[in-house]
Protein backbone atom coordinates (compact mmCIF):
# COMPACT_ATOMS: atom_id res chain seq x y z
CA UNK A 1 0.00 0.00 0.00
CA UNK A 2 2.87 2.65 0.55
CA UNK A 3 4.18 1.69 -2.73
CA UNK A 4 0.67 2.76 -4.77
CA UNK A 5 0.37 5.64 -2.41
CA UNK A 6 3.92 6.96 -2.92
CA UNK A 7 4.09 6.54 -6.72
CA UNK A 8 0.48 8.05 -6.91
CA UNK A 9 0.85 11.03 -4.71
CA UNK A 10 4.77 12.04 -5.55
CA UNK A 11 3.08 14.75 -7.71
CA UNK A 12 0.24 15.72 -5.53
CA UNK A 13 2.49 15.77 -2.11
CA UNK A 14 4.72 18.19 -4.07
CA UNK A 15 1.91 20.36 -4.79
CA UNK A 16 0.50 20.07 -1.30
CA UNK A 17 4.23 21.21 0.35
CA UNK A 18 4.39 24.23 -2.07
CA UNK A 19 0.91 25.69 -1.18
CA UNK A 20 1.77 25.04 2.09
CA UNK A 21 4.98 26.41 2.29
CA UNK A 22 4.10 29.56 -0.42
CA UNK A 23 0.13 30.08 0.17
CA UNK A 24 -0.67 29.01 -3.58
CA UNK A 25 -4.63 29.07 -4.20
CA UNK A 26 -4.29 26.18 -6.56
CA UNK A 27 -8.30 24.49 -6.18
CA UNK A 28 -7.50 21.12 -4.48
CA UNK A 29 -7.55 18.00 -6.85
CA UNK A 30 -10.33 15.18 -6.37
CA UNK A 31 -8.41 13.10 -4.24
CA UNK A 32 -7.45 15.70 -1.60
CA UNK A 33 -11.04 16.58 -1.43
CA UNK A 34 -12.45 12.82 -0.94
CA UNK A 35 -9.55 12.88 2.17
CA UNK A 36 -10.49 15.96 4.17
CA UNK A 37 -13.85 14.20 3.74
CA UNK A 38 -12.97 10.97 5.08
CA UNK A 39 -11.18 12.96 7.59
CA UNK A 40 -14.48 14.65 8.46
CA UNK A 41 -16.62 12.24 8.43
CA UNK A 42 -14.28 10.36 11.21
CA UNK A 43 -14.19 13.33 13.32
CA UNK A 44 -17.90 13.78 13.57
CA UNK A 45 -18.15 9.70 13.56
CA UNK A 46 -16.07 9.51 16.60
CA UNK A 47 -17.29 12.73 18.20
CA UNK A 48 -21.07 11.63 18.27
CA UNK A 49 -20.22 8.16 19.56
CA UNK A 50 -17.75 9.60 22.60
CA UNK A 51 -20.31 11.88 24.02
CA UNK A 52 -23.20 9.54 23.49
CA UNK A 53 -21.38 7.24 25.97
CA UNK A 54 -22.28 7.64 29.89
CA UNK A 55 -19.17 8.66 31.56
CA UNK A 56 -19.58 7.63 34.66
CA UNK A 57 -21.46 3.74 33.94
CA UNK A 58 -19.03 3.35 31.02
CA UNK A 59 -15.73 5.32 31.47
CA UNK A 60 -13.24 2.88 29.44
CA UNK A 61 -15.33 2.96 26.07
CA UNK A 62 -15.51 7.08 26.69
CA UNK A 63 -11.83 6.91 27.09
CA UNK A 64 -11.10 4.65 24.00
CA UNK A 65 -13.67 6.59 21.96
CA UNK A 66 -11.49 9.83 23.04
CA UNK A 67 -8.27 8.09 22.03
CA UNK A 68 -9.84 7.38 18.61
CA UNK A 69 -9.40 11.38 17.61
CA UNK A 70 -5.54 10.56 16.95
CA UNK A 71 -6.52 8.61 13.92
CA UNK A 72 -8.11 11.49 11.94
CA UNK A 73 -4.82 13.50 12.87
CA UNK A 74 -2.37 11.19 12.18
CA UNK A 75 -4.52 10.44 8.68
CA UNK A 76 -4.32 14.38 8.46
CA UNK A 77 -1.03 14.96 8.68
CA UNK A 78 0.32 11.91 6.73
CA UNK A 79 -2.10 13.05 3.70
CA UNK A 80 -1.31 16.66 4.16
CA UNK A 81 1.49 17.81 6.19
CA UNK A 82 1.76 19.67 8.96
CA UNK A 83 -0.47 21.84 8.81
CA UNK A 84 -3.25 19.51 7.87
CA UNK A 85 -1.62 17.95 10.97
CA UNK A 86 -1.88 20.77 13.29
CA UNK A 87 -5.38 22.14 11.75
CA UNK A 88 -6.79 18.50 12.29
CA UNK A 89 -5.32 18.56 15.93
CA UNK A 90 -6.54 21.92 17.08
CA UNK A 91 -9.98 20.65 15.88
CA UNK A 92 -9.24 17.53 17.70
CA UNK A 93 -8.64 19.27 21.21
CA UNK A 94 -11.63 21.30 20.71
CA UNK A 95 -14.15 18.60 20.63
CA UNK A 96 -12.31 16.19 22.45
CA UNK A 97 -13.50 17.30 25.98
CA UNK A 98 -16.60 14.98 27.23
CA UNK A 99 -19.74 17.42 27.05
CA UNK A 100 -22.83 16.65 29.35
CA UNK A 101 -20.79 15.71 32.38
CA UNK A 102 -19.27 19.06 33.27
CA UNK A 103 -19.11 17.49 36.85
CA UNK A 104 -16.12 15.16 36.09
CA UNK A 105 -14.15 18.19 34.56
CA UNK A 106 -13.75 20.30 37.38
CA UNK A 107 -11.30 16.97 39.09
CA UNK A 108 -7.85 18.35 38.58
CA UNK A 109 -6.47 14.73 37.58
CA UNK A 110 -9.85 14.21 34.44
CA UNK A 111 -8.69 17.81 33.62
CA UNK A 112 -4.86 17.07 34.09
CA UNK A 113 -5.38 13.88 31.46
CA UNK A 114 -7.50 15.65 29.27
CA UNK A 115 -5.29 18.45 28.64
CA UNK A 116 -2.29 16.29 28.52
CA UNK A 117 -3.96 14.46 25.48
CA UNK A 118 -5.08 17.81 23.82
CA UNK A 119 -1.52 18.44 23.57
CA UNK A 120 -0.42 14.94 22.31
CA UNK A 121 -2.69 15.62 19.96
CA UNK A 122 -0.51 18.49 18.66
CA UNK A 123 2.52 16.23 18.85
CA UNK A 124 1.11 13.67 17.03
CA UNK A 125 -0.09 15.89 14.25
CA UNK A 126 3.12 18.20 14.27
CA UNK A 127 5.43 15.15 14.18
CA UNK A 128 3.47 13.26 11.46
CA UNK A 129 2.86 15.87 9.05
CA UNK A 130 6.99 17.25 9.62
CA UNK A 131 7.72 13.44 8.70
CA UNK A 132 5.69 13.60 5.65
CA UNK A 133 6.55 16.66 4.45
CA UNK A 134 10.39 15.52 4.93
CA UNK A 135 9.50 12.26 2.92
CA UNK A 136 7.81 14.49 0.02
CA UNK A 137 10.82 16.76 0.02
CA UNK A 138 12.88 13.24 -0.43
CA UNK A 139 10.82 12.12 -3.17
CA UNK A 140 11.13 15.32 -4.77
CA UNK A 141 14.54 15.07 -4.20
CA UNK A 142 14.59 11.82 -5.79
CA UNK A 143 12.30 12.63 -8.55
CA UNK A 144 14.03 15.49 -9.49
CA UNK A 145 17.62 13.39 -9.58
CA UNK A 146 16.12 10.54 -11.37
CA UNK A 147 14.97 13.67 -14.13
CA UNK A 148 18.42 14.75 -13.83
CA UNK A 149 20.00 11.64 -14.46
CA UNK A 150 17.09 10.25 -17.59
CA UNK A 151 17.93 13.84 -19.02
CA UNK A 152 22.26 12.82 -18.68
CA UNK A 153 21.45 9.54 -19.94
CA UNK A 154 19.63 11.05 -23.19
CA UNK A 155 22.73 13.73 -23.64
CA UNK A 156 25.24 10.84 -23.57
CA UNK A 157 23.65 8.19 -25.70
CA UNK A 158 22.66 11.40 -28.74
CA UNK A 159 26.30 12.05 -28.00
CA UNK A 160 27.14 8.27 -28.39
CA UNK A 161 24.89 8.36 -31.61
CA UNK A 162 26.58 11.61 -33.08
CA UNK A 163 30.10 10.22 -32.61
CA UNK A 164 29.38 6.65 -34.01
CA UNK A 165 27.76 8.60 -36.88
CA UNK A 166 31.04 10.76 -37.01
CA UNK A 167 33.15 7.94 -36.90
CA UNK A 168 31.48 5.89 -39.11
CA UNK A 169 31.58 8.92 -42.07
CA UNK A 170 35.22 9.49 -40.94
CA UNK A 171 36.17 5.57 -42.04
CA UNK A 172 33.84 5.75 -45.15
CA UNK A 173 36.00 8.84 -46.12
CA UNK A 174 39.14 7.20 -45.26
CA UNK A 175 38.46 3.85 -46.91
CA UNK A 176 36.91 6.53 -50.22
CA UNK A 177 40.34 8.27 -50.12
CA UNK A 178 43.10 4.94 -50.02
CA UNK A 179 40.55 3.64 -53.04
CA UNK A 180 40.88 6.26 -55.05
CA UNK A 181 44.61 6.51 -54.03
CA UNK A 182 45.00 2.67 -54.84
CA UNK A 183 42.82 2.27 -58.16
CA UNK A 184 44.59 5.72 -59.48
CA UNK A 185 47.78 3.85 -59.69
CA UNK A 186 47.34 1.12 -61.49
CA UNK A 187 44.85 2.70 -63.65
CA UNK A 188 47.85 5.38 -64.62
CA UNK A 189 50.04 2.61 -65.83
CA UNK A 190 47.38 0.79 -67.46
CA UNK A 191 46.35 4.05 -69.64
CA UNK A 192 50.59 4.48 -70.43
CA UNK A 193 50.21 1.15 -71.84
CA UNK A 194 47.44 1.89 -73.62
CA UNK A 195 49.03 4.67 -75.28
CA UNK A 196 51.98 2.87 -76.12
CA UNK A 197 50.30 0.19 -77.54
CA UNK A 198 48.35 2.04 -80.09
CA UNK A 199 51.55 3.69 -81.17
CA UNK A 200 54.20 0.84 -81.02
CA UNK A 201 51.44 -1.78 -82.53
CA UNK A 202 52.65 -1.26 -86.22
CA UNK A 203 55.99 0.52 -85.34
CA UNK A 204 57.38 -2.05 -82.54
CA UNK A 205 55.71 -4.90 -82.24
CA UNK A 206 58.09 -6.51 -80.08
CA UNK A 207 57.23 -4.07 -77.38
CA UNK A 208 53.59 -5.79 -77.37
CA UNK A 209 53.85 -8.98 -75.41
CA UNK A 210 55.60 -6.48 -72.42
CA UNK A 211 53.13 -4.40 -72.40
CA UNK A 212 49.98 -6.85 -72.26
CA UNK A 213 52.32 -8.43 -69.77
CA UNK A 214 51.94 -5.41 -67.52
CA UNK A 215 48.48 -4.75 -68.54
CA UNK A 216 47.79 -8.16 -66.93
CA UNK A 217 49.58 -7.20 -64.20
CA UNK A 218 47.59 -4.59 -63.30
CA UNK A 219 44.59 -5.74 -63.75
CA UNK A 220 45.21 -8.20 -61.18
CA UNK A 221 46.22 -6.10 -58.66
CA UNK A 222 42.82 -3.98 -59.22
CA UNK A 223 41.20 -7.31 -59.02
CA UNK A 224 43.55 -7.92 -55.44
CA UNK A 225 42.78 -4.10 -54.29
CA UNK A 226 38.86 -4.78 -55.46
CA UNK A 227 39.00 -8.44 -53.04
CA UNK A 228 40.63 -6.54 -49.98
CA UNK A 229 37.96 -3.90 -50.27
CA UNK A 230 35.26 -6.02 -50.30
CA UNK A 231 36.41 -8.22 -47.75
CA UNK A 232 37.38 -5.43 -45.57
CA UNK A 233 34.00 -3.35 -46.13
CA UNK A 234 31.72 -6.74 -45.38
CA UNK A 235 33.02 -9.08 -43.27
CA UNK A 236 32.12 -12.32 -43.22
CA UNK A 237 30.65 -14.14 -40.12
CA UNK A 238 33.08 -16.29 -38.71
CA UNK A 239 32.33 -20.37 -38.65
CA UNK A 240 33.33 -21.22 -35.26
CA UNK A 241 34.07 -24.55 -34.12
CA UNK A 242 36.61 -26.15 -31.69
CA UNK A 243 39.78 -26.94 -33.25
CA UNK A 244 43.43 -27.55 -32.48
CA UNK A 245 45.78 -24.65 -33.39
CA UNK A 246 48.22 -26.32 -34.26
CA UNK A 247 47.28 -27.63 -37.28
CA UNK A 248 46.10 -24.08 -38.15
CA UNK A 249 49.60 -23.48 -38.46
CA UNK A 250 51.43 -26.26 -39.89
CA UNK A 251 48.87 -26.65 -42.18
CA UNK A 252 49.38 -22.55 -43.67
CA UNK A 253 53.18 -22.67 -42.81
CA UNK A 254 53.13 -25.67 -45.37
CA UNK A 255 51.13 -24.07 -47.97
CA UNK A 256 53.48 -20.61 -47.71
CA UNK A 257 57.24 -22.06 -47.40
CA UNK A 258 57.17 -22.37 -51.88
CA UNK A 259 56.68 -19.11 -52.30
CA UNK A 260 58.58 -17.73 -49.20
CA UNK A 261 61.63 -20.26 -50.40
CA UNK A 262 61.36 -18.98 -54.39
CA UNK A 263 61.82 -15.57 -52.14
CA UNK A 264 65.06 -16.87 -50.63
CA UNK A 265 63.61 -16.93 -47.35
CA UNK A 266 63.46 -19.67 -44.73
CA UNK A 267 60.29 -20.54 -42.66
CA UNK A 268 60.61 -22.33 -39.13
CA UNK A 269 57.88 -23.18 -37.45
CA UNK A 270 57.74 -24.31 -33.74
CA UNK A 271 55.19 -26.10 -32.41
CA UNK A 272 54.51 -26.34 -28.47
CA UNK A 273 53.71 -29.79 -26.67
CA UNK A 274 50.54 -30.76 -25.80
CA UNK A 275 46.96 -30.64 -27.07
CA UNK A 276 45.31 -27.21 -27.31
CA UNK A 277 41.77 -26.65 -28.43
CA UNK A 278 40.18 -23.10 -29.12
CA UNK A 279 36.97 -22.22 -30.93
CA UNK A 280 37.23 -20.20 -33.94
CA UNK A 281 37.17 -20.63 -38.14
CA UNK A 282 40.01 -22.60 -38.87
CA UNK A 283 40.00 -20.36 -42.41
CA UNK A 284 39.71 -17.27 -40.60
CA UNK A 285 42.48 -18.11 -38.44
CA UNK A 286 44.61 -19.04 -41.66
CA UNK A 287 43.96 -16.01 -43.41
CA UNK A 288 45.35 -14.33 -40.36
CA UNK A 289 48.55 -16.30 -40.41
CA UNK A 290 49.01 -15.96 -44.03
CA UNK A 291 48.89 -12.18 -44.09
CA UNK A 292 51.31 -12.18 -41.38
CA UNK A 293 53.71 -14.59 -43.83
CA UNK A 294 53.27 -12.42 -46.29
CA UNK A 295 54.01 -9.41 -44.49
CA UNK A 296 56.79 -10.83 -42.96
CA UNK A 297 58.26 -12.05 -46.64
CA UNK A 298 57.49 -8.75 -47.71
CA UNK A 299 60.25 -6.76 -45.40
CA UNK A 300 62.40 -9.85 -44.18
CA UNK A 301 66.08 -9.53 -44.82
CA UNK A 302 67.21 -11.34 -47.77
CA UNK A 303 68.19 -14.83 -47.07
CA UNK A 304 66.62 -14.51 -43.40
CA UNK A 305 64.38 -16.62 -41.91
CA UNK A 306 60.88 -16.02 -40.48
CA UNK A 307 60.43 -18.24 -37.25
CA UNK A 308 56.43 -19.01 -36.51
CA UNK A 309 56.03 -19.97 -33.07
CA UNK A 310 52.77 -22.09 -32.06
CA UNK A 311 52.63 -21.54 -27.99
CA UNK A 312 50.69 -22.84 -25.34
CA UNK A 313 50.08 -20.59 -22.22
CA UNK A 314 47.29 -21.57 -19.36
CA UNK A 315 44.03 -19.40 -20.85
CA UNK A 316 45.09 -18.83 -24.55
CA UNK A 317 47.10 -20.07 -27.88
CA UNK A 318 49.69 -17.80 -28.74
CA UNK A 319 51.10 -17.65 -32.32
CA UNK A 320 54.19 -15.52 -33.13
CA UNK A 321 55.53 -14.65 -36.53
CA UNK A 322 58.99 -13.00 -36.45
CA UNK A 323 61.47 -11.74 -39.25
CA UNK A 324 65.11 -9.69 -39.31
CA UNK A 325 64.63 -6.55 -41.54
CA UNK A 326 64.06 -2.71 -40.63
CA UNK A 327 62.61 -1.53 -37.68
CA UNK A 328 59.07 -0.18 -37.65
CA UNK A 329 59.22 3.48 -36.41
CA UNK A 330 57.29 3.97 -33.42
CA UNK A 331 54.67 6.25 -35.10
CA UNK A 332 53.84 3.28 -37.61
CA UNK A 333 53.49 1.03 -35.47
CA UNK A 334 50.79 3.20 -33.90
CA UNK A 335 48.46 3.01 -37.48
CA UNK A 336 49.87 -0.42 -38.22
CA UNK A 337 46.62 -2.36 -38.35
CA UNK A 338 44.74 1.13 -39.59
CA UNK A 339 42.79 0.39 -42.80
CA UNK A 340 44.72 1.72 -45.73
CA UNK A 341 48.16 2.57 -44.30
CA UNK A 342 51.22 0.88 -45.41
CA UNK A 343 54.62 1.99 -46.02
CA UNK A 344 55.46 -0.16 -49.43
CA UNK A 345 53.90 1.37 -53.04
CA UNK A 346 52.36 -1.38 -54.19
CA UNK A 347 50.22 -2.62 -50.62
CA UNK A 348 46.41 -1.78 -50.46
CA UNK A 349 47.04 -1.33 -46.57
CA UNK A 350 44.16 -3.73 -45.97
CA UNK A 351 45.73 -7.06 -44.93
CA UNK A 352 46.88 -6.39 -40.89
CA UNK A 353 43.53 -4.36 -40.54
CA UNK A 354 41.31 -7.70 -41.82
CA UNK A 355 43.58 -9.88 -39.82
CA UNK A 356 43.12 -7.25 -36.52
CA UNK A 357 39.34 -7.48 -37.16
CA UNK A 358 39.49 -11.00 -37.44
CA UNK A 359 41.43 -11.49 -34.30
CA UNK A 360 38.77 -9.38 -32.59
CA UNK A 361 35.67 -11.31 -34.04
CA UNK A 362 37.62 -14.59 -32.36
CA UNK A 363 37.81 -12.44 -28.64
CA UNK A 364 41.45 -12.22 -29.07
CA UNK A 365 44.01 -9.53 -30.11
CA UNK A 366 47.01 -9.13 -32.45
CA UNK A 367 49.99 -6.89 -31.54
CA UNK A 368 53.12 -5.82 -33.10
CA UNK A 369 56.56 -5.33 -31.89
CA UNK A 370 59.59 -3.98 -33.39
CA UNK A 371 62.79 -3.24 -32.31
CA UNK A 372 66.61 -3.62 -33.27
CA UNK A 373 65.51 -5.00 -36.77
CA UNK A 374 63.59 -7.52 -35.62
CA UNK A 375 59.58 -7.71 -36.29
CA UNK A 376 57.43 -10.21 -34.48
CA UNK A 377 53.28 -10.10 -34.87
CA UNK A 378 51.62 -11.93 -31.84
CA UNK A 379 48.21 -13.56 -31.94
CA UNK A 380 46.30 -14.44 -28.75
CA UNK A 381 42.94 -16.34 -29.09
CA UNK A 382 41.67 -17.77 -25.89
CA UNK A 383 41.24 -21.51 -24.86
CA UNK A 384 37.34 -23.21 -25.36
CA UNK A 385 35.58 -23.11 -22.90
CA UNK A 386 35.31 -27.17 -20.87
Amino acid sequence: MNGDHTQHDNGVAAGEMAEGGAGATAPPSPSRRARWAAIALLMVTITVAHNAIHLASAPFWMTLTQKLYFVPVMLAGFWSGSRGGLATAAVAALLYPHRGHGAHLHSGTFAASQTSDMVLLFIVGGVTGWLRDRLGRELERHRQTAIQRDQALSEATRSYEIARRSERLAALGQMAAGIAHEVRNPLTTMQGAVDILRRSATTHPERVATLLARLESEIGRLGEITHHVLEFARPAEPAIRRLDPHEVAHRCVLLMRPQLESQGLRVELHEDPGALTIEGDPDQLGQVLVNLLLNAGQFAEPGSTIRVASRVSDDAWELAVENRGATIAAADLERIFDPFFTTRAEGTGLGLAIAARIAEAHRGTLRCASAEGTTTFVLNIPRATP
